[in-house]
């Protein structure tokens, strides 16, 4: 019994884990989207203030 509480307690860490790194990667992934607008918008906005 005391086997199985522990391995459900390490299973329930891995799955938080893996929770937190799926979030980590979506961040990150809007983060690259949203650097990826700004660098092909940035030069025709500086051309199109002269």
């Amino acid at each position: 019994m005391l086997q199985n509480d522990r391995d459900n307690l390490e299973l329930d860490k891995l799955q938080v884990e893996i929770r937190r790194s799926m979030a980590e990667t979506r961040k990150l992934t809007a983060e690259e989207r949203k650097l990826r607008q700004e660098t092909f918008w940035y030069p025709i906005a500086v051309l199109s203030c002269r």
